[in-house]
């Protein structure tokens, strides 16, 4: 075998500075994706709550529809209040549209951590009732109320919108 080939000698491995910078790039991107992640958490949470919310809306819709009377109530509703931001409330109505006294509490929903209540339309508080058969939509008490919005927000800022108009329809905008 001829010299040349028996003195090369074949170095197997890395260097240091080619670990080094393998783990420092390796770093990086998993430093930005797990930012990435923190946030889209928080933006999931809120589009889940958003969803949530208009699913409660419609099973208050539903249960009107469903039922004809509970007792004594005529129709079903959800009520806002901004002092109490966390959470939203479920009721039997004894027909004047608004929640309070004489009202039944069929169950209290909590929003989800970091989101909360941010702004209410047409006023705070907010009652939405639905009464059979259609079911006919009160917002606030109000015939000429037309549209309702509901807005959440997370600790840093961003909002969903949750609107229902007199007919019926809900949107998460």
């Amino acid at each position: 075998m001829p010299t040349f080939l028996r003195q090369t000698k074949f170095k197997k491995g890395f260097t240091l500075t080619e670990l080094l910078v393998v783990l420092l790039i390796v770093g990086l991107i998993s430093s930005i994706a797990f930012a990435n992640y923190r946030q889209g958490e928080k933006q999931f949470a809120l589009q889940r709550s958003a969803v949530a919310l208009s699913q409660n809306i419609r099973t208050a819709q539903n249960m009107s529809m469903g039922a004809s009377s509970y007792q004594s109530f005529k129709g079903y509703g959800i009520y806002f209040n901004l002092s109490s931001p966390n959470s939203y409330i479920l009721f039997a109505d004894e027909g004047d549209g608004l929640y309070g006294t004489g009202d039944e509490e069929i169950e209290t929903f909590w929003l989800e951590a970091g989101i909360s209540l941010y702004s209410l339309s047409p006023g705070n508080p907010l009652s939405v009732a639905f009464f059979p058969p259609d079911p006919f939509t009160l917002i606030n008490s109000d015939l000429n109320e037309d549209y309702a919005s509901i807005v959440l927000t997370h600790d840093e800022g961003e909002t969903e919108t949750v609107s229902l108009n007199k007919v019926g329809l809900i949107e998460v905008e």
